[in-house]
């Protein structure tokens, strides 16, 4: 399963998708671009526990959106 984690000052939102099924990603591309016009920034996690900005072309299951 595939993540969207929205991090902001009220807290944190987890939207899970499948990455396999075309509907899920629509609107997975649909809520990150709305995000990211929102000004919210992508990181992906390392899994060292530090996170960085990952290439756009880039296949990546987890986000973390930080406001």
């Amino acid at each position: 399963m595939s993540r969207h984690i929205l991090i902001d000052s009220s807290g944190h939102t987890t939207f899970e998708f499948d990455g396999t099924n075309t509907t899920d990603l629509a609107e997975a591309a649909r809520r990150f671009n709305k995000l990211m016009a929102e000004g919210y920034i992508p990181a992906e996690s390392s899994g060292d526990g530090k996170h960085y900005v990952p290439e756009q072309s880039k296949r990546v299951r987890r986000f973390l959106f930080l406001s």
